[in-house]
């Protein structure tokens, strides 16, 4: 070969090795987002894909990387197949991505909402609980706006929520919740007309004597009728209120005693139909800030935490027993004791016939206490066997954490038993073993068919609390693919002070429940908010506390607002039940609400941030509320 024919060699080599580097080099690089929107400071953001295009725009198959990305953690080095990046769980830290590999370097807008749009859907479902006084449409108008800011499109919005819906609902652990809770219903139905509740009711009923007795009795009722807020608003309602008015109470008095251990008790007690609803969330929660506790554990071991349901509960049995009021209550209870007006001139008494004709008819079985306390005794063993049993099943599983546990004591061993045991499976199993027992029980006195129609009955009462329930669990997962307690975490999280989480979420709660008239939602709404911002604390020795403290707060203050607000459906219907004017029913129980509700910020929460023991809070707010009550209240007598 001469000199000549060299060169043509060199000459077409160049040319051929520069093509094949320039077909290597993508010519640009594209995201593909996650079907949900991003914004930056989220964490754990999953699905997104980076794609080499060529100058034609097609997939630059030859591209097999390294590719970096400036914005996003742990990208520095990141492989290709075929032109094709799946990007792992990473956490987004600016605004523009900076991607670079193969002699390319593209600059890509994130996709993001800001921060603040993740609050809407919570915002809109308050406004509207304001403005429509409809819980299922607010909670349904937050999940639309949330589906139409997760896929940028109002047009999808409708379709997108209903997708939404149905696959939160799905879920087989949401499922167990709805089953318990209609089972729950059904119990409710049988026991309330077989006789058992109203037996239970008329062995207490009996031994009022007095004034005193009398607000005694309606408390002690309103304890042992635990398992429903809602069936203990309307029995005892209307089963105490012509015991009451011989004594001459005032029936703002006895709405307030009704109301005030209807929710509070629910909200407290191991087996309700509170408690499926009250794990779920906190679960749900748990689950979303990485948080590896399980939520039966962590809702046992908050309810030495729940200041308010207890102060609540303990300061309506102070002033049954002491006989004195103030404020409002004070003028009504004279009223009522020296004019004999139980209700004021021109107050209207909130009355339903249909519910006073199911109370009715509740109360026109023959009493037999036995029918409600074996099937509710069924519940609570049936709980605790099950719990038991597949908690120690597991812990067979693991010998080592397992003896870890019992070397740090009793309360450790519970605690471990109930993170592993099945608690949804429990509470499935509980509801069908007690409502199976009630069924056969019952079947002798009432006869197949009114027995199924009972039953019937209150799985038909119990659609409105499962319809709620699924919006709540659909807001909650829209405020946590929109990474909104994300963003309040990084807005307040690290300027918060831990020990105030659990004051200031307990007002926020309340706020949001008086806002709504809801419990329930105002949980949907703040669990995956609060939770995320304990969890930037996680590590710290104190971050127990700081997670009971702010599950419990929010648990506490949506019973709170609950109380205090007039479109609250639980303080309506004992406005109802009680035959009591709704508007002076809200204001007379308002200012005793009001001194349980700060003595739990101030005795409570406050000092069990800083760590103080939740019964040595809870030993002090009881003297504070027996202090308060002796200074300021008065006798009606006097």
């Amino acid at each position: 070969m001469d000199w000549r024919g060299a060169a043509r060699l060199a000459v077409w080599g160049a040319i051929l090795f520069g093509a094949s580097v320039a077909e290597a080099a993508p010519a640009t690089f594209e995201i593909e987002w996650p079907a949900r929107r991003v914004w930056v400071g989220a964490e754990g953001v999953e699905g997104i894909v980076v794609l080499a295009r060529d100058a034609a725009g097609d997939v630059d198959t030859s591209f097999t990387g390294p590719l970096a990305i400036e914005g996003l953690t742990g990208t520095s080095s990141l492989a290709a197949d075929k032109g094709v990046v799946k990007v792992p769980a990473t956490k987004i830290e600016a605004d523009t991505l900076v991607l670079s590999g193969g002699g390319t370097t593209a600059k890509i807008e994130v996709a993001s909402l800001g921060g603040a749009w993740t609050l809407l859907p919570a915002f809109l479902a308050i406004a509207l609980a304001l403005i429509t006084r409809q819980v299922l449409l607010s909670l349904f108008g937050g999940v639309f706006l949330g589906a139409a800011l997760l896929h940028g499109s109002l047009w999808q919005a409708f379709p997108r929520s209903l997708d939404l819906v149905v696959g939160v609902t799905a879920d087989p652990d949401k499922l167990k919740i709805i089953t318990f809770t209609m089972l729950m219903g059904g119990l409710v139905g049988i026991i309330s007309n077989n006789g058992g509740t109203a037996g239970i009711v008329d062995k207490i009923a009996k031994r009022a004597t007095s004034a005193r007795s009398g607000a005694l009795a309606t408390w002690a009722m309103g304890m042992l009728v635990f398992f429903d807020d809602y069936a203990s608003s309307l029995l005892i309602g209307t089963t105490m209120r012509p015991v009451t008015d011989r004594f001459k109470i005032s029936r703002e008095k006895l709405s307030y005693i009704v109301d005030s251990t209807a929710a509070p008790i629910s909200s407290l007690a191991l087996i309700s139909t509170w408690i499926g609803y009250e794990v779920s969330v906190l679960g749900d929660a748990l689950k979303a800030a990485g948080i590896d506790r399980d939520p039966y554990e962590v809702f046992i071991a908050g309810i030495s935490s729940r200041f308010y349901p207890i102060f609540a509960l303990a300061f309506v049995l102070i002033v049954a027993w002491f006989q004195k009021d103030f404020g409002p209550m004070l003028a009504a209870e004279r009223r009522a004791f020296r004019e004999g007006k139980l209700i004021r001139d021109g107050g209207a008494p909130l009355m339903d016939a249909g519910l006073v004709a199911e109370a009715d008819k509740m109360k026109a079985a023959a009493p037999r206490w036995w029918m409600a306390a074996i099937p509710l005794f069924v519940l609570v063993g049936t709980v605790i066997a099950v719990l038991l049993y597949t908690g120690l099943a597991a812990a067979e599983l693991d010998p080592d954490g397992f003896r870890s546990a019992r070397a740090e004591g009793a309360v450790r061993v519970l605690g471990y038993i109930l993170s592993n045991a099945a608690s949804y499976d429990a509470l499935v199993y509980a509801g069908a073993a007690s409502s199976g027992v009630a069924f056969f029980m019952s079947l002798r006195t009432m006869g197949l068919t009114p027995l199924i129609d009972a039953f019937v009955s209150g799985l038909r009462a119990m659609t409105l609390a499962v319809v709620v329930l699924c919006l709540a669990w659909s807001i909650g997962k829209v405020m946590t693919d929109l990474y909104a307690g994300d963003f309040v975490a990084t807005l307040i999280g690290g300027a918060l002070p831990a020990w105030s989480i659990g004051a200031i979420t307990f007002v926020l709660a309340a706020i949001i429940a008086f806002a709504t008239g809801t419990s329930w939602g105002t949980m949907a709404i703040l669990f995956p908010i609060s939770i995320k911002v304990v969890a930037l604390h996680t590590g710290s020795p104190d971050f127990d506390a700081y997670l009971l403290g702010a599950s419990s707060a929010i648990l506490a203050g949506a019973v709170f607002g609950d109380h205090c607000s007039p479109i609250s459906d639980t303080t309506i219907l004992s406005s109802i039940a009680c035959a009591s004017d709704h508007v002076d029913h809200t204001r007379t129980q308002a200012a005793y609400s009001a001194v349980c509700g700060l003595v739990a910020i101030v005795i409570g929460y406050i000092p069990f941030g800083f760590g103080l023991p939740a019964w040595v809070s809870v030993v002090v707010g009881l003297a504070v509320l027996v202090g308060v009550l002796q200074v300021f209240g008065k006798s009606r007598e006097a």
